[in-house]
């Protein structure tokens, strides 16, 4: 019911057309430019109140939900029982994130999908998958749904969109940009079967591929790609893989040592926001990007898990000269205690 009223509500509100197909409600604006009009920016301090106190996948999903349900601009739609989009409409340019769940309750700062923030900030309309890393064949239940969303018209009537994706959701984001037009895709930490494949390597890879996604149906999804975006560590990836597509359609930004945690230094490195934002912009200008990353110099949580890393490594030379080269410029306990053990 909490879907029917919150829908119905859009519709009168907005002067919407209401469709009605397989039981799924949804609305379509008879103007683009009413994207959005009318309406309350969201009391995201309400929210993140809210969010604060979910300490499960479940209870998350339920705050969101209820948050949702008293705003007219947006609502939840569950997919299964675990699974569920966010859907907000309100501008002329598109932000897609996939991202698992868990992911977002971990980060106890704000709990807020990766964004959220951003797009409200700008006014553009919002589309995020939250996916529970429980959840097997979830890949089935995004396809249903972005077909749904395709036949009611959603994705045609943005003139731009960006979509985000970690890790193995990466894949995800390749594979459905080819239902939006004008789309960037941004990877962080893809795996491996798509690195191999964007590599354009004359040995293209076979098998399931990723997340149920053949390895075919990726190569075919690139090629429509208008802009990929890499976040990775190199080191992660087989050295045969170098990138040869041209540097107008895909961009790497080679964020060297910082894996299993890349996705999280970059956001505390105000990078996240960074990249969807030039991703989003008519001319993106991603070099500028390398610029920001060499904040990583003076960020002591990435230069305390380099010293960790090569400690597990016991790669004592490099200790050294990683503690050296610290305590040299700037005042840090922690490495001048290491250096005078080694």
């Amino acid at each position: 019911m909490g879907l029917l009223r919150n829908t119905l509500r859009f519709a009168l509100k907005s002067g919407s057309t209401l469709f009605t197909k397989s039981g799924l409600l949804w609305f379509g604006a008879r103007d683009l430019n009413d994207f959005g009009k009318g309406y309350d920016p969201m009391d995201t301090s309400e929210l993140k109140e809210h969010l604060s106190e979910a300490t499960s996948t479940y209870l998350w999903g339920d705050a969101m939900d209820d948050c949702l349900a008293n705003w007219d601009a947006g609502f939840v739609e569950y997919l299964n029982m675990d699974d569920f989009a966010i859907v907000i409409e309100r501008g002329n340019k598109l932000l897609v994130v996939f991202e698992f769940v868990d992911d977002i309750v971990g980060r106890s700062r704000d709990r807020l999908p990766t964004g959220w923030e951003l797009a409200e900030e700008n006014g553009w309309s919002y589309l995020c998958f939250a996916i529970n890393k429980t959840t097997e064949n979830y890949t089935k239940d995004i396809f249903g749904y972005f077909e749904e969303l395709t036949e009611d018209g959603l994705f045609s009537r943005h003139t731009r969109a960006a979509l985000y994706g970690a890790q193995d959701l990466g894949s995800l984001a390749c594979m459905f940009s080819a239902y939006i037009q004008h789309a960037s895709v941004i990877a962080v930490d893809p795996p491996q079967d798509l690195v191999t494949i964007t590599a354009a390597t004359n040995d293209p890879a076979k098998g399931q591929g990723v997340a149920g996604i053949p390895s075919q149906g990726l190569q075919e999804a690139l090629k429509a790609i208008e802009q990929l975006v890499l976040i990775m560590d190199p080191c992660q990836y087989h050295p045969r893989h170098d990138h040869q597509r041209s540097e107008n359609t895909c961009f790497v930004l080679n964020c060297r040592l910082m894996a299993p945690s890349t996705a999280t230094f970059i956001r505390q490195l105000g990078l996240h926001n960074a990249v969807i934002e030039e991703a989003m912009s008519e001319q993106p200008a991603f070099q500028n990007l390398n610029a920001k990353l060499r904040k990583r110099r003076d960020f002591r949580p990435y230069l305390r898990h380099l010293l960790r890393k090569n400690q597990r490594s016991n790669r004592t030379l490099f200790e050294r000269i990683i503690c050296q080269n610290v305590t040299n410029r700037m005042h840090a306990p922690f490495f001048e205690k290491r250096l005078k053990q080694l």
